[in-house]
């Protein structure tokens, strides 16, 4: 159970359950973390929900929902919900939504969708949608619907 928040960077590895009133976070995860906010300097696995946002230093694997937002700053695997937007800083395999947006630097395989936009910075395969738009800078396949256009690279 953490109380407040974890100290800046943590050394501590969490395997089971993590509770924080309001914030919680280590420096690796594996189980199922619940808090207002969760933060993971390295990586996460397991299952995340968190009403204001949730992230990790490096990936996130599981089912990760955040109210505002989910992100990672390498990749993303599983089912990741963010109310607001979603992103990854490498890739992403299986299910994204984004309420406003979604996108990943990387290659994204699977099920991508965002409100308004959906991006990929390599190639972007499976299906996906968005509101106004959806690109990628490498190549598409699959069944993809922008409102305004779809692009590739």
């Amino acid at each position: 159970l953490t109380v407040w928040e974890p100290y800046e960077e943590s050394r501590g590895e969490v395997a089971g359950l993590a509770l924080g009133v309001p914030l919680t976070g280590a420096r690796r995860m594996t189980g199922l973390a619940l808090g207002m906010g969760v933060s993971v300097e390295e990586s996460f696995r397991g299952i995340g929900l968190a009403p204001f946002g949730m992230g990790a230093g490096d990936g996130l694997r599981g089912l990760m929902v955040g109210g505002l937002g989910v992100g990672a700053g390498g990749e993303l695997e599983g089912i990741v919900i963010g109310g607001l937007g979603a992103g990854a800083g490498e890739s992403a395999r299986g299910v994204v939504v984004g309420g406003l947006g979604a996108g990943v630097g990387g290659d994204l395989k699977g099920i991508a969708l965002g409100g308004l936009g959906l991006g990929a910075g390599g190639d972007l395969t499976g299906l996906a949608a968005g509101g106004l738009g959806v690109g990628a800078s490498g190549r598409v396949s699959g069944i993809l619907f922008g409102g305004l256009g779809v692009g590739a690279g």
